[in-house]
């Protein structure tokens, strides 16, 4: 499995990588080196929320921009109240303790199925941590869909133009 961690430079800071880790009885869960690094920088605190099948931690500065998103939706918009509970209601602000773990709030944890196996991934903006299952089920199905993905989306080296004569 690639093992990566904290990017910096010209594109700025991101998370990136994948790191086999074990979740402990009380739900905490050692976070690499290079993501504690990240975190630091953006000042120690992050927000753990849930996104698809996984727990997204947000450092503070990135959240912040997203609440802002948020917020400047339609107000009498149904989806966009929806969005707004949502997101509020799974939104836990946290930091690392002194040995460089998380504590993943029990509600966080039976909403993405953790147990003692997880993989915690960098994915650009934020940190996520999976279940080891279903990460390894996601990174399967996203390999066979990357090119198809890549294509539609426009992304990835140009490819050179046809000329019709």
């Amino acid at each position: 499995m690639w093992k990566s961690g904290w990017i910096c430079g010209k594109l700025g800071n991101m998370f990136a990588g994948s790191f086999d880790c074990r979740m402990d009885r009380q739900g905490r869960v050692a976070i690499p080196s290079a993501f504690r690094r990240r975190i630091e920088d953006s000042g120690d605190s992050f927000v753990l929320t849930f996104f698809d099948d996984a727990i997204a931690g947000y450092p503070r500065g990135t959240w912040l921009s997203l609440e802002k998103q948020v917020l400047s939706l339609p107000a009498f918009s149904k989806k966009a109240r929806s969005l707004s509970r949502v997101l509020a209601s799974r939104a836990h602000e946290s930091r690392l303790d002194t040995q460089g773990r998380i504590l993943v709030p029990p509600a966080l944890r039976r909403l993405a199925g953790l147990d003692r196996d997880v993989v915690v991934i960098g994915a650009m903006d934020r940190f996520e941590i999976w279940p080891r299952s279903k990460w390894s089920a996601f990174a399967n199905e996203a390999e066979a869909l990357l090119d198809a993905a890549s294509t539609e989306l426009g992304f990835g080296p140009a490819r050179p133009s046809t000329v019709q004569a």
